[in-house]
């Protein structure tokens, strides 16, 4: 391979000691040991842009016999399985090899390990590690508020100022508290003594299929092209169920795919195979297949009712269609498609089908990655301390990236002036609906006045819905279509004489339907409780008698169908005490938060019996 003179820039032959045309003595380019490795990362090509700009300042610098200087302190925050800890030791070696440090190997510590530690040891630790690389895992754990860390890192940043030419930190973490920490402005004195701070994304599912196929070959396996596609297929389902499972022990990112390579491993074993090539039968478990605009929009028209939803939604599908277009051609380049949208309509009316159609549209047009829906409401949104708040809303916000973040009863979310944690949520959700625009939709859900005030009185929020949806009360066809319609999914047959009877019901309901009247849920709830209950009554004294026909078991009749529904009536002012009794509890909730919070700052001998 030909060496480039690091002086004049020519090339020469890779066993010349001296450049030919300048007499520069020729070294081996000290990052040609570590560089192929980065490159080498599957993804992450922010952080691989930064390394490549970070060695050409430091060739640079050598070039022309500059002295450079130890500013090179690092934070890499990313989710499980993102290589966080494999950059941090790519850095460690590009360092050494450029001589800015004296020992090739870090210096290492869990954040676990120095919380508690006295200072005077933590500080003999951070010289063990002078001439080199300090480096600290599981940094979010060091900001966390009920960790009481703050020692640690009031520690390091001054070991960091006392002499800061003979030491470079690196420090890694996820996301969960430690973004918020880096964003907030109080916390300038710390950003600032750490010059690189990277935030790495998750791997999409190519990401993760070229990583499952790089373990099997290292294994000694081949794979060909149709194991390729099917693998991405499986990797698109399993990342759109991590993307709905809210914790840190499911496996992401790099970890999934070493699992998955390892389970496709164990399916080739388990046939016998002895040729160590990998077909996609060896490929375990459900894959993804994308739907195509026919067959979502066969799916929306199959709903019943909802005859201006419908439309509304091939509307949107028209307008999305348009706006990618215009993109795709150089137009509207800045102005990235965002359709967060408020949904209103009681219990039952289909927001949440609904959701789910308009995310597998938005993903087969290729606006959305996924097209997942992630489904909370204020008990998911709001934290339990100052300081929790804001994380669980970035985290909901991470888990619906390239999909559709579903709020269910938003109105919740901001229940008075004193509620200061829900306040925090909204403004959480705002800052992110903007500085995420086009990558997640918002879709806020809840009955229609309490969502028109909720919307209303944050004009951050009501700046930033693109799309409004209405769903009105189903009639009373509509509920016997839908509960005829749960009969056959369930494999249950029905005569003719079932239709007046159903009808009949839902008529009476309809008429006296209540404050909690449930829509499609009271057609589950009238197939479920009552017609199941009164056919199996039926039909097990059926089967005690001489030729009996198993047709039985499946037969739903008219019989099976009650007379009269069970009606209930609303109380209005009952429902006005269960608000008062509610605000009441939010109230004492947050008085004891309170006190809790005082509590959490009064030091252990502090006060006039100490003195």
């Amino acid at each position: 391979m030909a060496l480039k003179c690091t002086n004049c820039g020519r090339t020469n032959r890779d066993i010349a000691k001296y450049c030919k045309y300048c007499g520069t003595a020729v070294e081996t380019e000290k990052s040609k040991k570590s560089m192929p490795v980065v490159e080498d990362l599957v993804g992450l090509e922010t952080i691989k842009g930064e390394i490549r700009k970070m060695v050409t300042v430091i060739e640079g610098m050598k070039r022309e016999g500059r002295t450079i200087p130890m500013n090179f302190n690092t934070v890499l925050v990313g989710y499980s399985g993102t290589a966080k800890t494999l950059i941090g030791k790519i850095l460690c070696h590009i360092f050494f090899e450029y001589g800015l440090i004296q020992k090739e190997e870090p210096v290492t510590y869990k954040s676990n390990d120095l919380i508690g530690m006295s200072k005077g040891v933590f500080k003999q630790r951070i010289d063990d590690a002078r001439g080199g690389v300090l480096f600290i895992d599981d940094t979010e754990l060091l900001v966390k508020p009920e960790a009481k860390a703050g020692d640690v890192l009031n520690t390091l940043l001054a070991e960091i100022d006392r002499k800061s030419d003979n030491l470079i930190v690196i420090l890694t973490g996820l996301p969960f508290g430690l973004r918020e920490f880096l964003q907030k402005d109080e916390n300038a004195s710390f950003i600032g003594r750490f010059k690189n701070i990277f935030y790495i994304a998750d791997y999409s599912p190519e990401h993760l299929s070229k990583i499952a196929e790089k373990e099997l070959v290292k294994n000694g396996f081949t794979v060909g092209a149709d194991v390729l596609e099917k693998l991405d297929k499986r990797f698109r389902r399993l990342v759109k169920e991590e993307k709905k499972v809210d914790t840190d022990s499911y496996p992401k990112n790099g970890h999934m795919a070493v699992q998955e390579a390892g389970k496709i491993i164990d399916a080739y074993y388990l046939r016998h195979a002895a040729d160590k090539k990998i077909i996609p039968d060896d490929i375990q478990g459900k894959i993804e297949e994308r739907k195509s605009i026919d067959e979502i929009m066969k799916e929306l028209d199959e709903f019943i009712g909802m005859k201006d939803i419908k439309e509304s939604i091939k509307d949107l599908y028209r307008q999305v269609k348009i706006r990618k277009a215009r993109i795709e051609q150089g137009m509207d380049k800045d102005k990235p498609i965002s359709f967060h949208s408020v949904l209103t309509g009681n219990p039952g009316t289909g927001k949440t089908s609904v959701c789910r159609v308009i995310g597998s549209i938005f993903e087969a047009i290729g606006v959305l990655d996924y097209g997942h829906i992630v489904e909370v409401d204020r008990s998911r949104m709001v934290g339990s301390y100052v300081g929790h708040t804001g994380p669980l809303v970035n985290r909901l916000c991470d888990q619906a990236m390239g999909g559709i973040l579903f709020i269910d009863e938003a109105y919740e979310l901001y229940q008075s002036k004193d509620d200061d944690f829900g306040h925090e949520a909204i403004t959480t959700l705002i800052k992110r609906m903007e500085d995420d625009r086009g990558k997640y939709f918002v879709f806020a859900a809840g009955y229609r006045n309490e969502m028109d005030q909720f919307v209303n009185a944050n004009p951050g929020l009501k700046s930033r819905v693109d799309m409004y949806f209405h769903f009105e009360d189903y009639s009373p066809d509509e509920l016997m279509e839908i509960a005829k319609l749960m009969i056959k999914k369930e494999g249950y047959t029905f005569d003719e004489s079932v239709t007046p009877k159903l009808l009949t019901y839902m008529k009476e309901l309809c008429d006296n339907k209540g404050p909690n009247f449930g829509n499609a849920r009271e057609s589950r709830k009238l197939f479920e409780k009552y017609i199941k209950s009164r056919q199996s009554t039926r039909v097990a004294d059926l089967m005690d008698k001489d030729g009996f026909d198993n047709a039985e078991l499946t037969k739903i009749t008219a019989e099976d169908i009650p007379d009269h529904p069970e009606i209930e009536k609303g109380n209005s002012q009952f429902e006005k005490t269960v608000d008062t009794v509610k605000q009441g509890l939010e109230q004492y909730k947050k008085d004891l938060q309170d006190i809790q919070k005082g509590l959490n700052e009064v030091e252990p001998g502090s006060g006039e019996e100490a003195k």
